[in-house]
């Protein structure tokens, strides 16, 4: 009752058509199966990555908020290329 909702105001507040360059990351749990999950993020252009094992996901976790909370967040980003070589540089 809260995913589908979320995902949607995601994609309404984000005001694109697609998102083909969004990879969307979940621990793989089964509301991220869903068909009608499924069906939106494809329907957007959206990549779903899902971990295999439940065990796998803190580790993906973990590397994203290094990324984010210990690197970039004392970068200037002013665009997309700038942020993909800053991740890169991460």
């Amino acid at each position: 009752h809260t995913t589908i909702p979320a995902l949607q105001m995601a994609i309404k507040l984000r005001k694109k058509k697609r998102f083909d360059e969004l990879v969307l990351h979940s621990d793989g749990g089964g509301q991220y199966y869903a068909k009608e999950f499924l069906r939106i993020t494809q329907k957007r252009g959206i990549k779903n990555s899902m971990c295999k094992y439940p065990w796998e996901n803190g580790k993906a976790e973990r590397i994203n908020g290094i990324i984010k909370n210990n690197y970039l967040r004392h970068r200037k980003i002013h665009n997309f290329e700038m942020l993909v070589k800053e991740v890169d540089r991460a």
